[in-house]
C-alpha cells in the first residue's frame, strides 16, 4: 500500500482586530507525506518441535537417507563415539542456551514439512517506509529599504520495524531492525537597499541530518542475559549462526549513527556603476560529522558448526573432516556445543569539524553595439 500527499497553502498574515500584514508580511507553509507498507512474504527453515525436545529422527533428507546423531563426550582415543539411540538426544542435555532459544523462536508453520528437504515456516514480512516533510516561510517589509524572510523545513523518517530473511524472535530482540532519519534545515535573510544602485544581503542558513540505524535489542544486554561472553558490555544480540537448518539469530542490523551539521554565514553586495555590475563578499562555513561506525560483532559471534555430533572420518588424513550424514549443527546447538566464537573491538564516535573563510569579487560589464545597415 503505497500513499504519497500533501497540502500547502499562503497569503498575507492576517490577525483580526491584531495586525493586518497586507503587503507587509506574507505566509506559506506546505506539508507532504509518503507512506510506504508492504508485507512480502518470507521464509525459512527451522528445527520442528520434536528436535526442540531433542527427538532428531526426523533428519532425513529428500532420498531418505538418514543423518545420525553422535555423542561428543563419549569419543575415546581412537576417535570413535557412540551414537545416540534413535537420534534421539535427552532432554536433560539440552543446553540453556538451546532452551532459551527455542522458547524465542516461532514454529514452524508447516508442521508437516521437512526442513531438510524445504522451508516449513512461512509469513508477511514487514518493510515499512514513512515519511513526511513540513515546509514553512515567512516574509516581511520592514521599510522601503530593508526585506526579511525566514525558511524552515522539517524532514522525517519514521523508526519502523524491518525484518530480514527469517522470523523476527518472540522476544522481539533479534533479527529486526529500526532506522529513524531526520532532516532540519533553515535560513534567514535580510536584505538592505543603501541606494538605487547598492544594496546587500545577509544570509544564515543550518542544516542537520541525523541519520540512525540500530537492531531492536539495542536497550538490553542480552549476551549477559543468554550467559554468553561478553567482553566489551555490548547491548543487543548476538550473532548465531549455524545453529541448523536456515534459521539464524542477528542482531538485525549493525548499530550505525552518522550526524552532520553545516552552518554558513553569508554577507553579499552589488553595486551597480555605468555598464559594471560589481559584486563582493564572504562567507563563513562550519561544519561538524558524529559518526558511530558500524558496530560490527561487538557483541559477539557464535557459530554451532562444531561437528560435535558427527563422527570423524579417518580417510580424511589432516583435513579432519567428518562421515557425510554424520552430525548436524542443531544438534550441535541443542548440547550447546559451538565451534568457533569472535567479538570484535569497534571504536565508538568519531567527532570531525572543519572551518571554512571566504571573499569573493566580481565584476560584470556589459558592452552594447548598435549595428547600422
Amino acid at each position: 500500500v503505497r500513499n504519497e500527499f500533501g497540502v500547502s497553502g499562503g497569503g498575507p498574515v492576517w490577525l483580526p482586530k491584531i495586525y493586518n500584514g497586507k503587503n507587509k508580511t506574507f505566509f506559506f507553509v506546505a506539508f507532504e507525506a509518503f507512506r510506504s507498507i508492504t508485507s512480502p512474504t518470507i521464509s525459512t527453515s527451522m528445527p520442528t518441535l520434536p528436535m526442540r525436545e531433542g527427538d532428531f529422527s526426523g533428519l532425513i533428507d529428500g532420498q531418505g537417507r538418514t543423518t545420525t546423531l553422535y555423542d561428543p563426550w563419549t569419543t575415546n582415543a581412537q576417535w570413535s563415539r557412540q551414537p545416540f539411540p534413535n537420534n534421539r538426544i535427552p532432554v536433560s542435555r539440552r543446553s540453556p542456551l538451546a532452551a532459551y532459544i527455542y522458547q524465542i523462536t516461532p514454529a514452524p508453520t508447516l508442521p508437516a514439512v521437512n526442513p531438510m528437504v524445504a522451508d516449513n515456516w512461512f509469513a508477511p514480512g514487514l518493510n515499512n517506509r514513512i515519511e513526511h516533510t513540513v515546509t514553512s516561510r515567512f516574509d516581511h517589509r520592514l521599510s522601503d529599504r530593508d526585506q526579511l524572510f525566514f525558511r524552515y523545513s522539517h524532514g522525517i523518517r519514521e523508526g519502523t520495524l524491518q525484518q530480514g530473511a527469517g522470523p523476527i524472535t518472540l522476544d522481539n530482540l533479534a533479527n529486526g531492525n529500526m532506522q529513524n532519519f531526520t532532516d532540519d534545515s533553515g535560513v534567514v535573510s535580510w536584505t538592505h537597499t543603501f541606494s538605487p544602485t547598492f544594496f546587500g544581503e545577509t544570509l544564515f542558513n543550518a542544516a542537520s541530518e541525523d541519520n540512525i540505524l540500530f537492531p531492536i535489542g539495542q536497550s538490553v544486554n542480552v549476551a549477559d542475559k543468554l550467559g554468553l561472553p561478553n567482553p566489551f558490555h555490548e547491548n543487543a544480540f548476538p550473532q548465531l549462526t549455524n545453529v541448523g537448518f536456515n534459521m539464524t539469530y542477528r542482531p538485525g542490523i549493525n548499530a550505525r549513527n552518522y550526524i552532520i551539521r553545516v552552518y554558513n554565514a553569508d554577507e553579499n553586495f552589488t553595486k551597480i556603476s555605468g555598464r559594471h555590475e560589481i559584486q563582493f563578499g564572504g562567507r563563513f562555513r562550519y561544519e561538524t560529522l558524529n559518526s558511530l561506525p558500524d558496530q560490527q560483532q561487538v557483541m559477539g559471534a557464535h557459530a554451532f558448526g562444531s561437528l560435535a555430533t558427527a563422527l570423524y572420518d579417518p580417510t580424511s588424513g589432516n583435513t579432519l573432516a567428518a562421515l557425510p550424514r554424520t552430525g548436524h549443527d542443531a544438534a550441535n546447538l541443542f548440547l550447546g556445543v559451538a565451534g568457533t566464537y569472535s567479538a570484535q573491538f569497534v571504536r565508538k564516535w568519531y567527532r570531525n569539524t572543519n572551518r571554512e573563510y571566504a571573499l569573493y569579487f566580481q565584476d560584470n560589464f556589459r558592452l552594447f553595439a548598435v549595428w547600422c545597415g
